[in-house]
């Protein structure tokens, strides 16, 4: 993974993911991160979370990532981040989702 800001940025579901950090006190649940709908999008959104956004960003050092206890909180380079994210875009329901592939 490209460890770059603007390459994390481009990315809505990683990006959501930052912003619900933002506006949320960390740590978070995994759930939390999870939108509403159908069933199917729902487990395609869990899986995708968990096995590949939430680890890579944990591995770039924008999240901590606790798979035992699924808790994300904020990174070492969470700061660097920060200033770059709106968490208003969490309020916007089309906001990353269908991309999470």
């Amino acid at each position: 993974m490209n460890n770059s800001i603007q390459e994390v940025l481009s990315n809505p579901p990683r990006c959501r993911v930052l912003a619900t950090l933002k506006s949320q006190d960390p740590p978070i649940p995994f759930t939390s991160l999870i939108d509403p709908g159908h069933s199917k999008e729902v487990r395609l959104q869990e899986i995708t979370l968990f096995h590949n956004h939430l680890p890579n960003l944990d591995d770039a050092g924008f999240i901590t990532w606790d798979q035992n206890k699924r808790l994300v909180d904020q990174g070492p380079r969470y700061h660097e981040i920060c200033p770059y994210l709106n968490p208003q875009d969490n309020d916007d329901p089309g906001f990353g989702l269908g991309v999470f592939l």
